[in-house]
C-alpha cells in the first residue's frame, strides 16, 4: 500500500484515541451499565433481567391498585417493546466503536465524523426524545386545543398518584429512545449519502473494509426492525387517532429512511477500483477446498460477484459440497494472463468461508438466489442456454436442476490477495 495513505490511518486512529471518542456512550447506555446488581450482568442479561423486574413491578402495582387487566396488559406491550428497542440500541454502540480506518482518507474522515455526532459528548441523541416527550405530556394532560380521554381510559378518573408517576416514567423510556431511532436513522441516512458522493474520487488501492461496510448494514438492519417494532405500541394507542397515526408515520419514517440508507450502502464497491473489475469482470477461477483430513482439491468453476460476496454452482454429489460439508474454509483464485507479455498479469486470491444453499435456505433468501440466478443469466447467457436446451445430452450430475442435482454456493470473504504486473498486496477484508 502507498505509504502516505499508512499514514494517514495511523494518524486518524492516534487522534481517535486522543479524543476518547471510542469511550463516548448514550445516556441510556451508561445509565444500563450503572444499575445496582444489573450492572454486573452481560449486556443481554442485563436487558432481560430489567424486563423481567419492570414486568414484575407492573403486575405487582396492578393488583395492589386493582388496575383492570387491559391496563396491565398494555403496560407490558410497552415494557416489551422499549426492551427490544434497548436490544438493538445496546448493540449498535459496539458495532460503532470498532470501525477501522478506511483506506480512502475521505472516508475514514466519514465515518469520524458519524461516530462523533453518534456518540457526542453533548448527548443530542436526547434532543428528539425530549420534543417528543414535551409534545405527548402535553396532549396527554389537555394542555393543547385537543381533548383526550387516554389516560382515563387506561386509569379511570381517579389515577393514583404512583401510578401516573410511574407511567410517565416509562413514557421518558419510550419517547428517549423513540428520538433515539430518529437520531441514529437521520444521521446513518447522511453518512450514506456522503459515502457515495466520496465513491467517485476513489483513487487506485483506496477502499473502505468490507469488515465496516456489514457494519454499517447491520446498523441500518438493526433501525430497520427498529421502526417495525414501534408497531407493537398501536394496540396501546388504538383509541386515540392522533397518536395511533402519529405512530404509523413514525414507524414509516423509521423504515424508509433505514431502507433508503441500507440500499445506498449496498452499492459501495468494498474492493479498489482496480480489483472490483477483475472479480466483476472474470470468466472462470479455480475453487480450493479441503476434507476434514485435510486433503486439498481444486477444480474451475464459472462464478458471479454481486458486489459483496462470490458465488458458483456444483452438483450436489461433488467433491466440493462434500469438502465444505465437513470444512467450510475456503479458497478462490480469478486469474487473467496476457499471453503475449507474461508480466501483464492479474489475480486476485479470496481466502474466506463457504455457505451452501439448501432447501431450508431458500425462503430466508429468496431475493438474494433469485439476483444471483439472475447474474449468471446475464453472465453466461450461451453457458446457461447449452446446459437448459442440451441437457439430455449432459451427465446428470451436471443438469441444471436447481437445489436438486446442483446448488449455488456463496464465498464470503475474510481475507485477500492482489497480484498485478509480479506485485502483490494483502488486503484486509
Amino acid at each position: 500500500m502507498p505509504s502516505e495513505t499508512a499514514r494517514d490511518d495511523h494518524n486518524i486512529c492516534r487522534q481517535q484515541e486522543e479524543e476518547g471518542e471510542f469511550e463516548h456512550k448514550w445516556v441510556y447506555e451508561s445509565i444500563a451499565e450503572r444499575l445496582p446488581l444489573l450492572s454486573h450482568l452481560p449486556r443481554r442479561y442485563n436487558v432481560l433481567a430489567q424486563l423481567i423486574l419492570m414486568e414484575l413491578i407492573g403486575i405487582a402495582l396492578g393488583r395492589y391498585f386493582d388496575l383492570e387487566i387491559r391496563t396491565v396488559l398494555f403496560g407490558s406491550i410497552v415494557i416489551l417493546t422499549t426492551i427490544l428497542w434497548s436490544i438493538l440500541a445496546l448493540e449498535l454502540g459496539p458495532i460503532i466503536r470498532d470501525f477501522k480506518p478506511s483506506r480512502s482518507l475521505s472516508e475514514s474522515l466519514i465515518l469520524k465524523r458519524y461516530r462523533k455526532r453518534l456518540f457526542s459528548p453533548r448527548h443530542l441523541e436526547m434532543a428528539p426524545g425530549v420534543v417528543i416527550f414535551v409534545l405527548s405530556f402535553a396532549y396527554l394532560n389537555n394542555w393543547m386545543p385537543w381533548e383526550t380521554s387516554l389516560l382515563v381510559t387506561w386509569f379511570g378518573d381517579q389515577a393514583n398518584p404512583v401510578v401516573l408517576f410511574l407511567v410517565y416514567l416509562l413514557h421518558w423510556d419510550v419517547s428517549y429512545r423513540m428520538g433515539l431511532g430518529i437520531w441514529v436513522t437521520s444521521v446513518s441516512l447522511v453518512r450514506s449519502i456522503m459515502f457515495r458522493i466520496e465513491l467517485g474520487w476513489r483513487r487506485k488501492l483506496e477502499y473502505t473494509p468490507l469488515h465496516d461496510l456489514n457494519g454499517l448494514r447491520n446498523i441500518d438492519s438493526k433501525f430497520f426492525l427498529f421502526g417495525l417494532f414501534s408497531l407493537l405500541l398501536i394496540p396501546v394507542f388504538i383509541t386515540d387517532t392522533l397518536l395511533t397515526s402519529f405512530l404509523l408515520l413514525y414507524s414509516l419514517y423509521i423504515v424508509c429512511v433505514s431502507f433508503l440508507s441500507l440500499h445506498l450502502i449496498g452499492g459501495i464497491p468494498w474492493l479498489p477500483p482496480d480489483i472490483h473489475s477483475l472479480v466483476e469482470e472474470g470468466m472462470f477461477a479455480h475453487v480450493g477446498t479441503a476434507d476434514d483430513r485435510r486433503m486439498p482439491h481444486v477444480t474451475p468453476v464459472a462464478y458471479v460477484f454481486d458486489g459483496h460476496s462470490v458465488y458458483f454452482q456444483t452438483s450436489v454429489g461433488s467433491k466440493k459440497v462434500r469438502n465444505i460439508q465437513q470444512n467450510p474454509r475456503i479458497a478462490f483464485l480469478i486469474d487473467v494472463r496476457d499471453p503475449d507479455d507474461v508480466m501483464k498479469n492479474k489475480a486476485v486470491l479470496i481466502t474466506g468461508r463457504a455457505r451452501i444453499f439448501g432447501w431450508r435456505d431458500v425462503l430466508p433468501n429468496m431475493i438474494k438466489l433469485f439476483r444471483v440466478w439472475a447474474l449468471f443469466h446475464d453472465k453466461y447467457p450461451e453457458y446457461v442456454q447449452e446446459y437448459i436446451t442440451g441437457r439430455r445430452r449432459l451427465p446428470e450430475a451436471w443438469q441444471l436442476t436447481p437445489l436438486i442435482r446442483r446448488v449455488p454456493i456463496e464465498v464470503i470473504p475474510e481475507t485477500m490477495v492482489f497480484w498485478q504486473e509480479a506485485r502483490h498486496i494483502a488486503l484486509p477484508v
